[in-house]
Order: C-alpha cells, then structure tokens, then sequence
C-alpha cells in the first residue's frame, strides 16, 4: 500500500512554521532581557547622580573658608594630595574633579554635552538667616552657609531601537547642606 503524506499533498510543512516561531518568540525574548538590561543600567546611573550630588556637598560643607589649606584645581583629583584643603566660590573645579573621580560604572567621556555628559554646578546661594555674612547675592562658604552643588548626566540608552526623543535622559539631582568648616 503507498503512503502519501497529507502535508505534500496539500504543498504546506510543519517545519517551516515552527523556525518562524522560533524566530519570533527569539526576537521578543531578547528584545525583553536587553531592554532589562538597559533599564537597569539607566537606574544604576540615576541612583548614582544622586550619590554624586550628595557626596559632592559633603565635601565642600567640609572644606569651607575655615578650612586650613587651599585646593588645587588641577584634574585630575587626587584623594592623596588634595583632600585636605579648602574650597573657595572660585575655586569649584576641585568638586567637579572629585565628583569625576568616582564617575565609575557610568559612561562618562569627560564632556558635558551628549551620551555620557557630566556637568557639576557648586554654588554658595546665601540665606536670609544667620550668620550675617550669608546674606550676600552669591553667599560665602564660610561655616553656616549653605552650598548646593547640582549634578547632571545625560544617559544614553545602548538598545539600537530605541531612538528619536528618548534615546538619552538627562538626569539631574540637587543637594544643599550648610558648611560645617
């Protein structure tokens, strides 16, 4: 008795269709895990620039114009030789320095300005209470006044689909404390 396979018959196959399906369910899976991936590091960073802000306050909270020597402003910072010092309104490079010596685990091409652009703002914005000497337009950073220092990053997703008005975020975190020195 002879065979004929229904499938020949009619001109389909099963094998075909199921390389398609595996194709496609391949391609959501990936796309998913990826997009985690990416997600992920956009959090990382964004979690960092916050750490950034609020470590770069502490620092010049600490090192105020009570503090005994002056910072140098070369790049880059170097824990060692510049951690004791004072930093001064027009001295703010040292913050960004120290801001970009911990700058690990995000990408950051020593710019300001597109994927992976780091941008530290320090000022001494003054305050209406005491002590006197705050109450100037840009402050002081003597002990008692406050110091912001404003962090901004600008994080470009690594997925390839993703493009247009959110193939990067700008991030950007705010910390203001008073000098303590």
């Amino acid at each position: 008795m002879l065979r004929i396979n229904k499938n020949r018959v009619n001109g389909t196959s099963q094998r075909g269709s199921a390389l398609m399906e595996y194709a496609m369910v391949l391609t959501v899976l990936f796309t998913m895990i990826f997009g985690i991936m990416d997600f992920s590091r956009a959090m990382f960073a964004y979690h960092w620039v916050s750490y950034a802000a609020r470590e770069a306050t502490r620092y010049a909270s600490v090192h105020g114009s009570t503090y005994s020597t002056a910072c140098p402003t070369t790049s880059p910072w170097v824990a060692s030789s510049n951690e004791d010092c004072e930093i001064t309104s027009s001295g703010t490079a040292n913050v960004t320095n120290y801001v970009q010596s911990f700058a690990q685990g995000i990408y950051f091409d020593g710019t300001t300005t597109g994927n992976g652009g780091l941008t530290v703002t320090t000022t001494w914005p003054g305050s209406t209470g005491s002590p006197a000497g705050c109450n100037t337009a840009n402050g002081t950073n003597s002990p008692g006044c406050p110091v912001k220092v404003v962090v901004t990053y600008i994080y470009g997703f690594s997925l390839p689909y993703v493009t247009g008005k959110v193939s990067s975020i700008t991030m950007t975190s705010t910390s203001q404390v008073l000098v303590n020195q």
